[in-house]
């Protein structure tokens, strides 16, 4: 077990240091490795926790912070890395309610991590103070227990690596997590195109779960941070690199010229329109055309009609300024 602490004041580390002697963590079982003082993020956590991995070792477990596991999920976890041996394997996450918490220490004292199940809201997964809160949002028909399961190609968008395990011949051939992306979001579904472009099977195990515990975020950062890493990836990796079914249609960076989106001149003002064009941004002052990959030139002249007939989600004036960094083209 290694725990990449990063850049906590939590006592992480004096936790650790005191389990390190005592049955079953013992022989050196456990290790306390850091990032640094300040925190860098999942992505370099993740690489730092990976570079510390047994000698021995042929595959890593990635296990959030903030995720409890039922007693079997391990052991589900590896039956399905011993049926696929170079195929990544994800595990259920089903994402408690705020009011949880106190259950879940008392089932974990009784030993009954298992009865977590019945705290999961049977509802639509959703988010209550910037926390998902529901079953697993992805399809349940593309999991089945470990002894059944059946390996197909990676799919980005499932590629969730709050419970995963991953061969560390896959992790090493891709160079592992970017530590680009920093903040919330996108970092596993871009190591998840990465891995499917070299051809990477996954399997998605049913009985091998976790719980998610939750806490307060801060939505408004957490959206910028996502759109911010959203650019990124797609400006990388391509245009269909990765879903982005849940992007927030009022940020747009990543829909430029370069991801076949259009510049509209309407009655002497400018939108820009997503490649569907079904949405539309307006862009309240000429350095924003610029910010998009665009020359007044591209503009295409529209009609109101033209334009009523598209969602327009906002103007791009209502967002911070802070945002626009993340529109500079890459390197």
């Amino acid at each position: 077990m290694v725990v990449a602490d990063d850049g906590s004041s939590d006592g992480t580390k004096e936790l650790v240091e005191a389990l390190r002697s005592k049955p079953p963590w013992s022989d050196d079982r456990l290790r306390w490795v850091s990032t640094g003082l300040v925190p860098r993020g999942l992505s370099r956590a993740r690489n730092i926790g990976v570079g510390n991995a047994a000698s021995s070792a042929t595959h890593v477990v990635t296990l959030d912070a903030d995720v409890v596991l039922e007693p079997s999920a391990l052991d589900r976890l590896w039956c399905a890395t011993v049926r696929h041996s170079v195929a990544a394997v994800f595990g259920i996450v089903n994402w408690l309610p705020q009011d949880a918490r106190r259950s879940v220490a008392g089932a974990l004292r009784r030993g009954r991590a298992d009865a977590l199940r019945g705290l999961v809201p049977d509802i639509t997964p959703t988010r209550v103070g910037g926390t998902i809160v529901g079953p697993d949002p992805r399809p349940a028909a593309s999991f089945a227990p470990a002894d059944e399961a059946t390996s197909t190609l990676l799919d980005p968008s499932l590629a969730l690596n709050t419970f995963c395990a991953f061969p560390l011949s896959v992790v090493d051939a891709v160079g592992g997590w970017d530590e680009t992306l920093t903040g919330y979001g996108y970092e596993d579904m871009e190591l998840g195109a990465r891995l499917r472009r070299i051809g990477t099977e996954a399997v998605y195990v049913a009985d091998a779960v976790g719980f998610h515990l939750w806490h307060p975020r801060n939505w408004s950062r957490g959206a910028i941070e996502g759109e911010r890493n959203l650019d990124y990836v797609l400006r990388r990796l391509g245009p269909y690199a990765v879903s982005d079914a849940y992007a927030n249609w009022t940020v747009w960076w990543h829909y430029h010229r370069e991801r076949e989106g259009a510049l509209w001149a309407v009655g002497g003002r400018h939108y820009a329109l997503n490649r569907a064009r079904t949405h539309a941004l307006l862009l309240p002052d000429p350095h924003w055309i610029s910010r998009l990959g665009y020359e007044q030139a591209d503009a295409r002249p529209a009609s109101e009609e033209e334009l009523n007939a598209k969602q327009v989600a906002g103007s791009a004036g209502d967002l911070p300024m802070s945002r626009m960094a993340a529109v500079e083209p890459l390197p």
